[in-house]
């Protein structure tokens, strides 16, 4: 993501979402700068990734690889329903710090009930952190605009249901790349540096491959709305348990 409109998306151990600007407006993050003269501004779903390394590893008493482990539950998880059947995860292990600020909010499970099993809360542990993405996404499209293209990268975006999930409840088309891509912007901008290629533009137009797109459905698109707001009053009821207030 150089050219501005480009809005990316990653889901590491952070679920992060940055778009590219000329100017940087004046409520907005910045997070630094690219050449030339354009600038990177977003906001971070801390540990919002490792949301779902964190559950994968509590719940692995098989003895299998956490690669085998995510497949598992990647599969188990498609096959819960839109909302994972009423239970709800919001997914701030470390705190929150956007689109607002609140260092003592805490993971939470909500909705839960005896006919609930691991893939519900699977399930609901992803789609909590796109809801916390979305949020996010809400904030810098009013800062910067609807996104001209999304990509996405990050370990998160290798998993089909997820990728799925994220967008239809960002509505959008995302197009996705691999894990490496942080590190091969680096190459990116060596190879200009070098003279191998113009710009960034025209370099990472070449050196970062795109793998496959999630491609918004309509009717999960509406489903979705409902349950994004009923994760927003659950969001905005668990301030009453946030570490800070007590």
């Amino acid at each position: 993501a150089t050219r501005p409109g480009d809005f990316a998306i990653t889901l590491g151990t952070h679920a992060v979402v940055r778009a590219v600007v000329n100017e940087v407006p004046s409520t907005a993050y910045r997070f630094y700068s690219l050449p030339e003269f354009r600038h990177i501004v977003g906001g971070n779903a801390v540990m919002g990734g490792r949301s779902a390394d964190w559950f994968v590893d509590l719940t692995n008493s098989t003895g299998k690889s956490r690669v085998q482990r995510f497949t598992e539950m990647d599969e188990a998880a498609g096959r819960v329903a839109i909302g994972a059947d009423g239970v709800r995860f919001l997914p701030f292990l470390l705190g929150q710090v956007a689109p607002v600020r609140r260092s003592g909010a805490r993971g939470m499970f909500a909705g839960l009930g005896i006919e609930h099993g691991q893939a519900h809360l699977y399930r609901a542990v992803l789609e909590g952190a796109a809801f916390a993405v979305r949020g996010i996404f809400d904030q810098v499209v009013y800062w910067c605009g609807p996104p001209e293209r999304i990509r996405m990268t990050g370990s998160g975006a290798t998993s089909v249901v997820w990728t799925q999930i994220l967008a239809d409840i960002l509505n959008e088309p995302l197009g996705l790349s691999d894990q490496a891509v942080e590190g091969r912007g680096a190459v990116v901008c060596l190879a200009v540096a070098l003279g191998m290629f113009n710009n960034i533009d025209e370099a990472a137009d070449v050196m970062v491959p795109l793998r496959g797109a999630a491609v918004p459905d309509p009717k999960r698109v509406a489903a979705y709305r409902d349950v994004y707001l009923h994760w927003c009053e659950i969001n905005e009821l668990s301030r009453a348990f946030d570490l800070a207030d007590r």
